[in-house]
């Protein structure tokens, strides 16, 4: 196709006469121009003062020094008849010396922990029952308590690490405590105008009225369409409001949508544009364009038309395509599924009929992108089906099952159509 794209000499008279021809063609896109206020936490930054900084590190500083980790091991002993003499035999072999991992592991009746030495892991007051907390909190690293009672049995706990959170020096997170206070105050003004916005543009007669209430600006967006827009309005939430019934045409004020978290929006249509034809200047070159696309597929139109009549009156495939330099191949014996063969060109060829004894069938095809492919098609080999390889052949059987059981189902409900008597009210 490349080869017929010459440089083209269009006329104005040409430009004009296609112009009009086809003005279909040439339609702007329905678009409106939009009135919006938008609502976003960032615009409701404010300076924090010092002094709020410093409350908040104090109750963090407060809430770190507090915070303390002890790991825990135990040895349990559930209610029974020998509780309390395995209770005094655990007690006299840990006052013996012996490990209180091994202990646990030989007779803890807390099977899941005893297989690893009594350990439960890290708490910070509130993991276990208030009793057992109650006892760690007491306990030194390393001592065995005495007997701990809750509704499971007997405990008898270790605490074998203990550890409290580090308190950062106020330098370190001062910036961050006050971005938090920021966003914080920010979310608590951002919702209370939202709110206020709502109440106030639902009834009110344009935008303008509402944001001078709440000392906002009203922005206007042009020409916005159903599709391609870009920044705050390729959101297609903000584009079906927009041509909804009850904005688009109703003319009211949109109700206020949060599209992302603290950020809102309200918008109402300020004009709306019906599609109309382009003028011609915006999109002559798009119609020389056009125009120069058309003759190239004319002009190898003509020379595919040339290379069939040459083909037709006996000159060879390989002649022909030597004679005008073009490309061209043999493909033998070529099946429905062969691989090599341009898709259009093996359609075509399953399309023509079969040549008869000694001559042959010349056609071209044109691919979507306005490329020409002449194929001669010399001999067909019917298919046999006995031949067939047996998976093939159970494949064909069950194409043609699934494609005549859906013809007899469209002919059933056509019958069906045909001969009901259907009454509307």
């Amino acid at each position: 196709m490349d080869n017929f794209r010459q440089p083209a000499e269009v006329s104005d008279a040409d430009i004009e006469r296609y112009y009009r021809d086809n003005e279909s063609r040439f339609l702007s896109e329905e678009s409106v121009d939009l009135d919006y206020i938008e609502l976003r936490l960032e615009d409701f930054f404010q300076p924090v003062d010092e002094q709020l900084v410093l409350e908040a590190y104090e109750l963090e500083r407060s809430s770190l020094e507090s915070l303390v980790e002890s790991r825990v091991s135990h040895i349990l002993f559930e209610p029974g008849e020998e509780q309390q003499q395995r209770l005094e035999d655990a007690q006299s072999r840990l006052a013996s010396g012996a490990d209180f991992a091994e202990v646990a592991g030989q007779l803890s009746d807390d099977f899941g922990s005893a297989a690893s030495g009594g350990d439960l892991g890290y708490t910070s007051g509130d993991a276990f029952p208030a009793e057992m907390e109650t006892a760690i909190a007491s306990l030194e690293p390393g001592v065995v308590s005495a007997p701990v009672k809750t509704e499971a049995g007997i405990h008898l706990l270790l605490v074998t690490d203990r550890k409290q959170e580090r308190v950062p020096d106020l330098d370190e997170v001062r910036e961050r405590l006050r971005e938090d206070i920021q966003r914080n105050e920010a979310r608590v003004a951002l919702l209370r105008t939202v709110e206020e916005l709502k109440d106030l543009s639902f009834n009110a007669d344009d935008l303008s009225g509402p944001a001078g209430e709440l000392d906002l600006s009203v922005e206007r967006a042009k020409a916005v369409t159903r599709t391609g827009n870009e920044g705050l309005f390729a959101n297609s939430a903000l584009i079906s409001l927009a041509f909804s019934e009850d904005v688009l045409e109703a003319g009211h004020n949109s109700e206020v949508v949060e599209l992302a978290d603290s950020h809102f929006v309200v918008l109402r249509v300020h004009s709306h544009h019906e599609p109309e034809v382009k003028p011609l200047e915006t999109v002559r070159a798009e119609i020389v364009a056009q125009i120069s696309e058309q003759q190239a597929r004319e002009a190898i139109t003509r020379e595919a038309e040339r290379a069939l009549a040459a083909l037709r009156s006996g000159t060879g495939v390989e002649q022909f395509a030597v004679d005008n330099s073009y490309q061209w191949q043999v493909e033998i014996g070529a099946g429905r599924n062969n691989g090599m063969l341009p898709p259009q060109v093996l359609r075509r060829a399953f399309e023509l009929p079969a040549p008869d004894s000694g001559s042959t069938i010349a056609d071209y095809v044109m691919t979507p992108e306005g490329d020409v492919m002449v194929l001669e098609l010399v001999r067909v080999t019917r298919g046999d089906l006995e031949s067939m390889p047996m998976d093939q052949r159970e494949g064909l059987r069950a194409q043609v099952g699934s494609e005549y059981g859906s013809l007899v189902d469209t002919e059933f409900q056509q019958g069906l159509r045909e001969e009901a008597d259907i009454t509307v009210l």
